[in-house]
């Protein structure tokens, strides 16, 4: 019966080994977080926090969150505000207007970053890190920060308070949605080894390369077709393996 139930949950997709967390925000909301560690048993363990893109959820990682488990690496990855089981403010559901069709996209984030406020993303991330860093088993000095679309770009602002060793961006969102001025200061000015994806048709590429240029130790990896954010991991992966292979 135990067999049976653990092939039943690998179906589903659900890691039955990450703990759930939350934390509450200055305006309100409750959001989910999961923490999970490698099978291999340690006094520590180093970290990566992944953040989503827009109109997602946490589980878009899960290739890349194995894989890193695998490599020894305890993984974070949350439910940003207004997606997923984040979606609670004030005792009130508040999600993201979650069309987003090719044709819709532009028009919904531009009314969910006002309906669940996205400058506030950022904070929300460091107040997750803050939290992480308050747990035994874990080692911030390994931190390592994917981001993908909205969290590439939530991400960013993290960058000099938080130092993590190496940043992993997959189209990274607009410094727009958040503090631009912040953005561009952090990404550069932070000693981070930084890896950026972008495909050649994405509408992300030209602001891609534009945090290419500012950072101060950057990879820029342009990729065939017209992918954005995980609609890259595929064709991303084996390049990914290599640069990781390299530097962690």
């Amino acid at each position: 019966m135990r067999n049976f139930f653990l092939i039943f949950m690998m179906i589903l997709n659900i890691n039955i080994f990450a703990s759930e967390m939350s934390i509450k925000t200055e305006d309100g909301f409750v959001l989910k977080g999961w923490l999970t560690f490698p099978k291999t048993t340690k006094k520590s363990y180093p970290i990566v926090v992944l953040a989503h893109e827009f109109g997602s959820s946490h589980k878009m990682w899960e290739p890349i969150s194995s894989m890193l488990r695998n490599r020894g690496y305890a993984t974070f990855e949350m439910d940003l505000r207004g997606h997923g089981k984040s979606i609670m403010q004030n005792g009130k559901e508040n999600k993201i207007i979650d069309d987003i069709r090719a044709e819709h996209l532009s028009k919904s984030i531009k009314m969910s970053a006002k309906k669940v406020n996205f400058k506030n993303i950022p904070n929300d991330l460091g107040l997750w890190i803050e939290k992480l860093s308050d747990n035994e088993k874990i080692n911030m000095d390994d931190l390592v920060i994917f981001g993908s679309s909205l969290g590439g770009g939530a991400v960013i602002p993290l960058f000099i308070e938080f130092e993590p060793k190496l940043v992993v961006l997959f189209s990274p969102g607009s410094g727009k949605m958040f503090d631009e001025e912040a953005v561009d200061d952090s990404i550069s000015n932070s000693d981070a080894k930084i890896l950026i994806f972008s495909s050649r048709g994405d509408f992300a590429l030209e602001r891609s390369f534009s945090y290419a240029k500012k950072a101060l130790t950057p990879t820029f990896i342009t990729l065939p077709g017209s992918g954005h954010g995980s609609a890259t991991f595929d064709l991303a992966l084996p390049f990914l393996k290599v640069y990781l292979d390299k530097y962690l």
